[in-house]
C-alpha cells in the first residue's frame, strides 16, 4: 500500500475561499468544497480596509476641495463687485452670475474669470445694468481686477 504525505490548506481564488489537499509530490491538487458550503464550516478572513478606504477618502477630499474652491470663487467675485460698486458711487440691487451668456465679454474671458450681470442704482437714483468681469486673465479671481461695461 502506498501512502502520501498530504497537507490541508486554504487559499483564495477570485473572491472565493477553497480548501485543498496538497500532496508532497505536487501531483495531486484536489479542491474540496468552497468555504461556507454545507460540508464545511464558514471561514472568515480579514481584508485590508485601506485597499478600499484610501480611494474613497481621496475622492471625498477632491470633491470637498472642488466645492470649496467654487464657493470661494463666488464669494470673492461678489466681494470684488461690491467694492467696485462702492468706488463708483452705486448701490448694488441684484447680480446674476453668467456662465454662458457673457455679454460683451463673450469669447474674451478665461476659465478663472467670472462674469456677472449686475443691476445698480447710481448716485442720481437711476437703475442701470452693467456687465462686470472679475479677475485677471491668468490669475482669475486671485487678482483684484474688475472690468465693467455699462449696458445702456
Amino acid at each position: 500500500m502506498k501512502t502520501f504525505n498530504a497537507q490541508l490548506s486554504t487559499f483564495n481564488f477570485q473572491g472565493s475561499c477553497f480548501r485543498c489537499v496538497f500532496v508532497e509530490s505536487g501531483t495531486l491538487n484536489i479542491p474540496l468544497f468552497p468555504s461556507g458550503s454545507a460540508f464545511n464550516t464558514p471561514m472568515s478572513y480579514s481584508s485590508d480596509p485601506s485597499g478600499t478606504l484610501v480611494p474613497i477618502v481621496l475622492i471625498a477630499a477632491l470633491a470637498i476641495g472642488a466645492i470649496s474652491s467654487l464657493l470661494w470663487s463666488y464669494s470673492r467675485s461678489e466681494a470684488l463687485i461690491r467694492s467696485w460698486a462702492i468706488e463708483n458711487g452705486c448701490t448694488m440691487i441684484s447680480l446674476e452670475r453668467r456662465l454662458f451668456l457673457k455679454g460683451p465679454f463673450f469669447l474674451l474671458t478665461s476659465k478663472g474669470q467670472t462674469v456677472y450681470y449686475v443691476t445698480v442704482q447710481d448716485a442720481t437714483g437711476a437703475m442701470r445694468h452693467v456687465w462686470v468681469r472679475c479677475g485677471g486673465y491668468f490669475l482669475g479671481v486671485y487678482s483684484d481686477k474688475v472690468e465693467a461695461r455699462w449696458d445702456d
